[in-house]
């Protein structure tokens, strides 16, 4: 076999190879896909794996064959993967008669990353065609787009924070879970935020029907029956709530809503701080359980020969180090989004009775403990942890999270999932994508720059070396 053509085969090994173990992951139980009869389907020609694999190596062997004309090199390379991303998009949507989601998802993937590829490229052609010192401009814009990356990241996680609280059945399941599950929410008190949000459970008028939603949790807390009761808790703070507390014997001074026992759950008791301390405690083992395999996994497989244990180490030290500082911004986000429902529910009714006391009768519980009071405060705060993580990661990280936070937002159009539109749209972003990634690499960030990057390079090495 030529050496090309064993290149361009394996362009599409690796490809199929990464797509496959990528869908997996995504897909989450391989024990169960595989009983579902799910897995033979996702490795079959109308599978994520063999579509992907069509798109990057069909578009190198189509560029290779198409008639001689005028152009530049791009632009060859873009109208071959012009073709072979509609040909890969054609197959990969009969499969989506019935999983309308799953093409969504790749419509919002796609059209998030080329928008960023474009937009990256942008930003160097000002660089490169500026007055001025060409190190300092790009520095510059490197900040500017990292300030971007974290307003990005910190409105879309809110989106999303919001979302599970109020509108969960517009998240992934996995996402609902895993938030649950850092998180440690009651689901009385998830409930009790949505009829809230109804106006079927409300400090001001009670709720006969759910009456005892809070109650029960209160109790099981160990606390009594009356601090999760809407008909005794109050709704205004000031001299009424302070003599409603100390009937109740709660020492919660001059502030309404339901004791901030009740928010911390299990945790902790009535200290706010120490609530927020041991949460970001509790959470940083699990965060690391994510993070050591998303720093160390990609850094070994690029590895050409088996390192010598120096090599080793000065490997996998960066990578270790990278992993303690994304749990520390993990953590830091659960604790942030505690510590600010908190204190929109204690300290800022507090500051607002004491400089305004006729504005202080305007936010009531029933409005600091609904939808556009502390959940929405927690969830716009928590999203500033991100910047814990370096710049590199700010940005792989908003891309991560923009185009669920967009799929939400969007999310009556899953409706038309698989219309000539959406397949036009996938089939310009992959094959920009993929030519980006051939021409201009240092456009592409996240996972799509270190995947397309794998599968390429090695084949871009060998092109050099004939």
């Amino acid at each position: 076999m030529k050496d090309g053509s064993r290149a361009k085969l394996l362009v599409f090994a690796r490809t199929y190879a990464l797509a496959l173990v990528i869908n997996l992951i995504g897909q989450g139980n391989v024990g169960r896909i595989w009983r579902k009869g799910r897995l033979l389907r996702d490795a079959g020609p109308t599978g994520f794996a063999f579509a992907m694999a069509v798109a990057v190596g069909g578009g190198r062997v189509i560029q290779e064959h198409l008639p001689a004309f005028k152009a530049p090199e791009w632009q060859k390379s873009f109208l071959a993967n012009i073709l072979s991303s509609s040909a890969a998009i054609t197959l990969l949507f009969r499969s989506f008669s019935k999983r309308t989601a799953w093409s969504f998802d790749l419509t919002l993937f796609l059209v998030v990353r080329a928008a960023d590829s474009l937009v990256s490229h942008g930003l160097l052609a000002f660089a490169d065609h500026s007055d001025g010192d060409h190190d300092h401009k790009r520095r510059t814009l490197k900040a500017r787009q990292s300030m971007v990356d974290s307003l990005l990241f910190q409105l879309s996680s809110a989106r999303i924070m919001w979302c599970f609280f109020y509108l969960p059945h517009l998240l992934p399941k996995a996402y609902h879970k895993w938030i649950n599950a850092l998180a440690r929410v009651d689901d009385r008190l998830t409930h009790t935020l949505r009829l809230i949000h109804s106006r079927d459970w409300l400090y001001s008028t009670g709720s006969t029907s759910h009456r005892t939603l809070l109650t029960s949790y209160a109790k099981d807390l160990g606390y009594p029956a009356s601090w999760g009761d809407p008909y005794q808790i109050p709704n205004h703070g000031g001299k009424s709530a302070l003599n409603t507390w100390k009937a109740m014997d709660v020492p919660r001074g001059g502030i309404g809503g339901i004791p901030c026992e009740l928010v911390h759950g299990t945790v902790t008791g009535s200290s706010c701080t120490a609530n927020a301390s041991l949460r970001f405690f509790h959470a940083i083992p699990k965060a690391l359980l994510i993070y050591l395999p998303v720093h160390i996994i990609p850094a070994l497989l690029r590895l050409r020969t088996v390192p010598s244990s120096k090599e080793l180490y000065s490997l996998l030290l960066p990578r270790i180090t990278g992993a303690f500082r994304s749990s520390a911004f993990l953590s830091t986000f659960l604790a942030a989004f505690y510590y600010a429902v908190c204190m929109t529910r204690t300290i800022v009714p507090s500051f607002i009775a004491k400089m305004s006391p006729s504005l202080a009768q305007l936010f009531t519980n029933d409005f600091i403990d609904g939808p556009y009071g502390c959940i929405l405060a927690g969830s716009l705060a928590c999203g500033g942890s991100i910047w814990i993580e370096d710049s590199r990661r700010r940005g792989e990280m908003a891309l991560y999270v923009l185009p669920r936070a967009l799929e939400t937002i969007f999310s009556q159009a899953k409706g038309r999932a698989g219309g000539i539109l959406e397949r036009g749209l996938c089939t310009l972003c992959l094959a920009y994508l993929l030519t980006s990634a051939a021409h201009t690499p240092e456009t592409l960030r996240g996972l799509s720059g270190w995947s397309l990057g794998l599968v390429l390079k090695p084949d871009v090495k060998n092109k050099k070396e004939e």
